[in-house]
């Protein structure tokens, strides 16, 4: 500690530190590269969304089902003690229909479609990861002939066949990568609820036209006319109309599948171009039609029991 020339004590002058002139470019140098980083990852994740089609459709079909797996043992499970005889009528008769509508499908030797009967309302069916199809029973109980519901599995086994699953998924996951990086929330990313996403996903124009034009020519390889398409939009359309003013979501399957005016003229130009007929359909056979009854007969004894309970 100095004094002064009155012999009083005086402070250092603190030295602060001073970086060298060359830490400042340092600095800048980094926080460019930084930039050029998250600007390119940014880049690259709009381009894998955009062409993520062409990019997932080399991915081995035996990696999807690995990663939905442990998805399959648990829905197995939920379902293990789900047993009556319609059910197993329902799903043997579903199980022998997508099989022949797939062997019309020119399937990949290792894509092997599932298909599954839901106990549920929704006038729905939809495909998830691992060529797993679901079938509810509302669309069952909606449709009324067996080519309607054939040309529903078939559009649905052609998004199986064209990986829009996986698809997707994946724009699905980059896009909440995207969202949480730049917002900081990262509640998107619970991956431990991918299970419930997987059969939701909704899926583009092109994607859906190129589903119908596989499921029609899977129709008509099938019973030798395409009768189903035309009776499946008009059966949906009737349904949505009797539901139009009630207080439900009304028709699932138009929902996820919208554009149905463009679908159903494209649909038409595409028979009348391949001159393909329409001839009359076939009903479901006497069997399914007697579990369907008796298993909405069970339903409705319950909602009975219910409503008397309450």
């Amino acid at each position: 500690m100095s004094q002064d020339q009155h012999g009083i004590n005086q402070k250092p002058t603190p030295v602060y530190y001073q970086p060298p002139a060359e830490h400042e470019n340092h600095y800048q140098q980094m926080v460019k590269w930084l930039a050029i980083s998250l600007t390119s990852l940014f880049v690259l994740a709009c381009l894998f969304i955009v062409f993520a089609d062409r990019i997932l459709i080399n991915l081995p079909f035996s990696a999807e089902k690995k990663f939905v797996k442990p998805y399959e043992d648990a829905t197995r499970y939920l379902y293990s003690d789900e047993h009556s005889a319609e059910r197993e009528a329902i799903e043997a008769y579903l199980d022998q229909l997508t099989a022949d509508l797939a062997a019309n499908m020119d399937l990949p030797e290792d894509m092997q479609i599932e298909v599954h009967y839901l106990d549920s309302d929704a006038v729905n069916a939809f495909a998830t990861l691992g060529g797993h199809v679901f079938i509810c029973r509302g669309l069952l109980e909606t449709l009324d002939d067996e080519n309607s519901l054939a040309m529903v599995i078939g559009h649905e086994i052609a998004h199986v066949k064209n990986r829009d699953p996986i698809v997707g998924m994946a724009r699905g996951l980059t896009i909440a990568m995207l969202y949480s990086y730049f917002t900081g929330d990262y509640s998107s990313l619970d991956v431990s609820g991918l299970g419930s996403e997987l059969g939701l996903s909704y899926f583009s124009r092109e994607q859906e036209r190129k589903a119908d034009e596989l499921g029609i020519q899977a129709l008509h390889a099938h019973y030798g006319h395409v009768a189903g398409y035309d009776s499946l939009f008009a059966a949906l359309q009737m349904e949505q109309e009797n539901n139009a003013n009630k207080d439900s979501q009304s028709v699932n399957w138009f929902s996820s599948h919208p554009d149905l005016d463009e679908r159903i003229n494209s649909l038409s130009e595409q028979a009348r171009t391949n001159n393909w007929q329409l001839r009359n359909e076939q009903t479901y056979p006497e069997n399914i039609i007697e579990a369907l009854n008796i298993i909405n007969i069970k339903k409705q004894e319950i909602d009975l029991g219910i409503k008397k309970a309450i």
